[in-house]
């Protein structure tokens, strides 16, 4: 079991800015909670959050965005009938400063505490705020993370379609509105630029949609095979990941991307020696890649190196806050 410091949970913040849960992804049915307010409430999932549009945000105290979130929230409530809203303050806060929070927000939706963080765990979030919309099934259909400035527009786009007054591909088009020109809509290029455009907004189905056309299309892409490896190892698919990045090093054994992520997937599948040599390999060409030194610094915590762990923590996080890193 691999032990996690400060400087991991950062890095893998910093790493996962379009993804907001990690314990529930989009298409898994949500757990039930019982939950009270500040105001000592109860409130119950299971009948509180049953209508046809539904949102649980994960908020922080005293942070602005969260703030600007519940603003934005309460903006939905009054212009949409049928949405159904609950925010949720996890670990030690205080009940009447949240509730005095509600208050001069204007907030007309339940407010909960989750003092044991029993919620937030179960749900994985990895950065506050998070958002979850929740269909009439009680499925989650979208997630948001953070709060971008688009927010707003993206929020109202998932409302309507959960209530199904607009197509899913209607809304797709609402919270991606980059395109590429209709005559470059069948080349390999065109479905990578796409694919990655996608993958900026957070929406990684359609994203990988493009990306697996650009690499099946001839000539193969190297860079959409590589990113649809990265996919699948962030969603811990590290046997699929393995094979498609094998087959993008038989094309460019050079890739760094490709060595660090194929050594990536060879750790988490239990043959370290050779996903070390590999991971080693990438980072020493210089491998622009946040998520191969959180890797390398949590198998140095694991083996009690803990002055090599903080600098591959360090220069993840220094790559993962680079512009020229997050443009990619």
């Amino acid at each position: 079991m691999y032990c996690w410091s400060a400087n991991a949970h950062l890095v893998l913040l910093v790493l996962s800015a379009a993804v907001a849960f990690e314990g529930i992804h989009e298409g898994d049915a949500v757990p039930a909670f019982k939950l009270r307010s500040a105001d000592g409430v109860p409130f119950e999932s299971s009948t509180a959050l049953n209508g046809g549009a539904n949102i649980l945000t994960f908020c922080r105290p005293g942070q602005d965005y969260s703030e600007q979130l519940l603003t934005d929230l309460q903006h939905v409530a009054d212009s949409n009938r049928g949405v159904r809203i609950a925010a949720v303050f996890s670990g030690a806060v205080n009940a009447a400063d949240v509730s005095a929070l509600a208050k001069r927000l204007g907030l007309s939706f339940p407010v909960l505490l989750d003092p044991d963080r029993d919620l937030y765990g179960r749900f994985g979030v990895i950065v506050a705020p998070s958002t979850a919309f929740i269909n009439d099934k009680g499925v989650m259909k979208f997630q948001c993370a953070g709060r971008q400035r688009d927010f707003p527009q993206v929020v109202q786009a998932n409302v309507e379609c959960l209530l199904g007054k607009i197509t899913d591909e209607e809304r797709n088009k609402r919270v991606t509105p980059q395109k590429v020109a209709p005559m470059e809509t069948n080349r390999p290029g065109a479905h990578y630029r796409l694919g990655v455009q996608m993958l900026k907004a957070g929406n990684r189905d359609a994203a990988q949609k493009e990306l697996a056309q650009a690499w099946e299309g001839e000539p193969k892409l190297v860079e959409a095979g590589v990113e649809l490896g990265y996919l699948l190892l962030f969603d811990g698919k590290n046997e699929d990941a393995s094979r498609l990045l094998s087959q993008v090093l038989d094309i460019a054994p050079d890739n760094v991307r490709a060595v660090g992520g194929k050594g990536l997937a060879l750790l988490r599948t239990g043959k370290e020696a050779d996903g070390i040599e590999l991971l080693q390999r990438a980072i020493d060409k210089g491998v622009p890649e946040p998520l191969l030194f959180l890797e390398m610094g949590r198998w140095s915590e694991k083996k009690g190196d803990g002055d090599a762990a903080k600098g591959y923590f360090k220069k993840g996080l220094e790559l993962a806050l680079s512009p020229s890193t997050s443009d990619q």
